[in-house]
């Protein structure tokens, strides 16, 4: 049985138990060896074999971490630093002063090029810098990057007009930090809020606080707007992620990706109409995976992507189909077959079971029309779907929805 690491991990402590797990190898303890075939060097070996290699001490560590349920032994340091808010090799003091360095102000265009410069350099480590891990040890990239200035200048606009900002962490003129900011106004759940659909920095600022700095400006901004909430999103599930919980935001909504075989359904078929983003009404609907706002729309003309009213005798919901590329633009669909899905539906689909049943059955079936055999479709994730109306090959946990109400 694999042991769980305390709620409060003290450092000091684990490194004295990879000690001591090198010290009962060298005492010829056979009850380390399970432990110690998490080396991979001596995954293989027989206990006999074990007791007699030599072990050192960056070995333990190793193996201790694999043993906590964690990849490396530096994921496990950053575990006990995100949990702790105590840092693990930098005296607290130092992180104290780099943080009173830090100024936070609203962008202006003329940050353009220094945001740029920040996210051109933040690109490269943001394996290294997002800490939070879903249990699998999955690391989804944490917003950005933007492809180039004129991107980053439509992004920009696009906050401005909908009456959204973007604040600017810097030290010393240097950007180390932000968070984007559109107020949504959702129908419920969701209802009105502040949503910080991007928050980004450099690690040592993180483990400085920043996180918790660039959210508390938030929550001034949102109070100033006499919105109700403030929210975020986060990869991990069931918010296993520490430091928004110590900042008081608790889940309201996860949604799973439904990887569906794509077939025709067994019911009657709504009516279709195919769609452009300027001819797509969205009153009434909401967004089923709320990764960001029904509002924010949909992807637009620099990512071409197939878009479809279904429209049932009582309902409608809207299907927004595109071909993902990894590290590339995406492709058109059709002709490319389509791998990935936007829902949106009435707000009662959330809590249906027969309902969203039948629209992730009619959403394969078309995705299935445009050459795909299967489809990832959101849903949420406490919802059961009906067995017969659509072959599910696999439901995985995609996205949660931390909330603070204010």
């Amino acid at each position: 049985m694999t042991p769980s690491i305390s709620p409060q991990p003290d450092l000091k402590q684990i490194k004295r138990q990879a000690k001591e797990l090198v010290k009962a190898q060298q005492a010829g303890d056979q009850s380390v060896c399970p432990k110690l075939r998490l080396i991979p060097r001596l995954s293989d070996m027989t206990d006999e074999e074990i007791l007699s290699a030599g072990v050192s001490l960056q070995e333990a560590q190793h193996a201790l971490a694999k043993d906590y349920g964690f990849r490396t032994w530096a994921e496990l340091k950053y575990h006990v630093e995100v949990t702790t808010g105590q840092p693990t090799s930098v005296r607290d003091a130092s992180r104290t002063r780099l943080l009173e360095r830090v100024t936070i102000r609203p962008m202006t265009r003329e940050d353009i090029p220094a945001l740029r410069r920040f996210d051109d350099e933040l690109t490269p480590t943001l394996d290294v810098v997002n800490a939070q891990y879903p249990p699998d040890g999955h690391s989804t990239v944490p917003g950005g990057p933007w492809a180039d200035d004129a991107e980053l200048t439509d992004h920009f606009k696009k906050y401005q007009r909908h009456g959204g900002t973007i604040l600017l962490a810097e030290d010393r003129g240097r950007v180390v930090g932000f968070v984007d900011l559109w107020p949504a106004d959702e129908p419920e759940p969701f209802g009105p809020s502040l949503d910080a659909e991007c928050i980004d920095y450099f690690r040592k600022y993180y483990l400085a606080g920043l996180e918790t700095r660039l959210l508390a400006e938030a929550e001034r901004v949102a109070r100033a707007a006499e919105l109700p909430a403030l929210d975020i999103g986060t990869n991990t599930c069931s918010a296993e992620y520490v430091s928004l919980r110590r900042f008081g935001l608790r889940v309201f909504y996860e949604y799973d990706d439904v990887v569906c075989r794509c077939r025709p359904p067994c019911a009657a078929r709504p009516r279709r109409t195919v769609l452009t983003p300027e001819t797509a009404d969205l009153s009434g609907l909401i967004r089923a995976n709320h990764w960001s706002p029904t509002d924010f729309t949909f992807r637009g003309d620099e990512e071409p992507t197939y878009l479809a009213e279904l429209r049932w005798a009582d309902r409608r919901a809207i299907v927004e189909l595109w071909h993902y590329v990894p590290g590339r633009q995406n492709a058109s669909v059709p002709p490319n077959p389509p791998n990935k899905s936007e829902l949106f539906v009435p707000a009662a689909a959330l809590n249906s079971t027969a309902f969203m049943s039948e629209i992730l059955a009619e959403c394969a079936a078309v995705a299935g029309e445009l050459g795909a055999e299967e489809i990832a479709l959101p849903c949420p994730s406490n919802l059961d779907l009906a067995p017969g109306k659509l072959e599910v090959i696999e439901r995985r946990f995609a996205f949660a929805w931390l909330r603070k109400r204010l």
